[in-house]
């Protein structure tokens, strides 16, 4: 539990950072840990349960070594670590998510529930893509806008 404290009260720490609100105080135990901001908001307080720190982590790793450096990782070993710290991060805030988080108190257990699981598939089909040289984060972010549109316009069609 430790890890994915540590890995938890980080992403909060990071979301500060990121939102101009540097952490004052951290603290990891295996029972809990808390992050002291001067001010807080949604992004901040959610952030853990849909960014995967330890996969973000992951991937650059990958990154790092593919481009960079130039080596080459089979691909059975980018994909099994990519779905080892994928799946730590979904069971865990799974797991965690059973007892009463304030987290999700602070914000809303339905704006929290629809956040992290929309901003998760999101994560995970972007990551996908991108693992598998298949695409990259602008082919994929242009299809979706492409199908988004055709939604709207269909939604339209319905309305006139």
């Amino acid at each position: 539990m430790w890890v994915y404290v540590a890995g938890h009260e980080l992403t909060h720490a990071l979301a500060g950072i990121l939102c101009r609100s540097m952490p004052r105080s951290i603290k990891i135990s295996s029972t809990g840990g808390k992050v002291v901001l001067p001010r807080t908001n949604f992004f901040i307080t959610l952030a853990p349960y849909f960014i995967p720190l330890y996969t973000l982590l992951w991937c650059f790793g990958v990154w790092l070594l593919e481009g960079p450096m130039g080596l080459p990782l089979p691909s059975f070993w980018v994909a099994f670590g990519f779905g080892l710290t994928y799946m730590f991060h979904v069971t865990l805030t799974l797991y965690i998510l059973r007892i009463q988080q304030p987290d999700f108190v602070a914000e809303g257990h339905f704006f929290s529930i629809t956040l992290t699981v929309l901003a998760n598939l999101v994560f995970l089909l972007l990551a996908l893509g991108c693992l598998t040289h298949h695409s990259s984060v602008a082919v994929e972010l242009t299809a979706w806008g492409v199908e988004v549109m055709n939604v709207f316009r269909w939604l339209l069609r319905l309305a006139t």
